[in-house]
């Protein structure tokens, strides 16, 4: 039988739940099995604590760390905002999906914090919103999905439609 090794603790993060702690430095080993968790999702941009202001009010999520240019949004997985004085322009190639039970109020309380709607897109029994945020990153806003339409399979990923999802 193999003796576990003793877990080291990980980073503390503010505001985050037990389980959240530890995260950032899991390793297992290749043989035992790779365990991978997104930590969080990273976002450049030329202001970070606006755009993570915009985030942590769009999700009711607060900002549980904030170091000169680099923000943290306690969402899950957690929203990293860091500075960059040129972003890369064109369009995104990883984005957020957001899914509401009431989508028709969730974009305009979006757009009240300052997002722009971009498109509706309708693909089978699902629809969605495709919106940008004050830094034009876009990101869609599903209405309320069932399990079965959100298993993974043809309908779900890359939908091709007036904008790619």
């Amino acid at each position: 039988m193999a003796h576990a090794r003793p877990r080291r603790p990980g980073p503390r993060v503010a505001g985050a739940g037990p389980r959240a702690q530890g995260r950032a430095l899991r390793h297992v080993d290749a043989y035992c099995g790779v365990v991978v968790e997104i930590l969080g999702i990273c976002v450049d941009t030329p202001d970070p604590p606006a755009l993570a202001r915009f985030w942590a009010a769009a999700l009711g999520a607060p900002i549980s760390y904030e170091w000169a240019d680099f923000v943290v949004v306690g969402a899950a997985p957690l929203l990293h905002f860091q500075y960059v004085a040129d972003p890369t322009p064109g369009k995104n190639r990883i984005h957020v999906d957001l899914c509401a039970t009431d989508a028709p109020a969730e974009i305009e309380r979006l757009r009240g914090l300052g997002a722009r709607l971009l498109a509706r897109v309708q693909m089978r029994e699902a629809a969605w919103t495709v919106m940008a945020d004050p830094d034009d990153n876009e990101f869609c806003v599903y209405d309320r999905l069932t399990r079965e339409e959100t298993a993974p399979g043809p309908s779900h990923g890359a939908v091709p439609g007036p904008r790619s999802h």
